[in-house]
């Protein structure tokens, strides 16, 4: 009997939470466009000004896997890993549905606590826009597609 409790403690705690994992699932083919690595070139922030890499010192590149896991580099060396999530919200600023970012741990681009993500469009394939969507004193940032 013991052994019979044993197996199926082990099927319960190890095997099932393997089979019932979240699929990552990206909302449209638009989103899929995040998949990839990325540079950074500048931000803009309401009340800082611009910044880049030659103003900061610091190159950042930022790289977005198929299966929800997000890494960001700073001058080559991992600064972050976390997982995201896309998925589409109302943007009151533009009146129209925007494609959103957010990541496990709460935080956003900018690292605030607080907020739904930022959202986050692309310019063809190798051109990626964030912002935090506060219209005053916001973040925006852009990067670009690393071959």
């Amino acid at each position: 009997m013991k052994r019979i409790l044993s197996i199926c403690l082990f099927l319960g705690v190890f095997i099932f939470p393997i089979s019932c994992k979240k699929e990552f699932k990206l909302p449209n083919q638009e989103s899929q466009k995040i998949i990839g690595k990325w540079c950074w070139v500048k931000s803009t922030c309401g009340w800082s000004g611009e910044s880049t890499p030659t103003s900061t010192g610091q190159n950042i590149d930022l790289s977005f896997d198929a299966n929800g896991n997000y890494a960001k580099f700073i001058n080559g060396k991992q600064d972050q890993k976390l997982k995201y999530t896309v998925s589409e919200k109302y943007y009151a600023n533009t009146n129209s549905q925007e494609l959103y970012i957010t990541f496990r741990n709460g935080k956003i681009f900018n690292h605030k606590e607080t907020g739904d993500g930022n959202y986050i469009r692309f310019s063809g394939n190798d051109s990626l826009f964030t912002g935090d969507g506060n219209a005053d004193d916001g973040c925006a940032s852009i990067y670009v597609r690393k071959y």
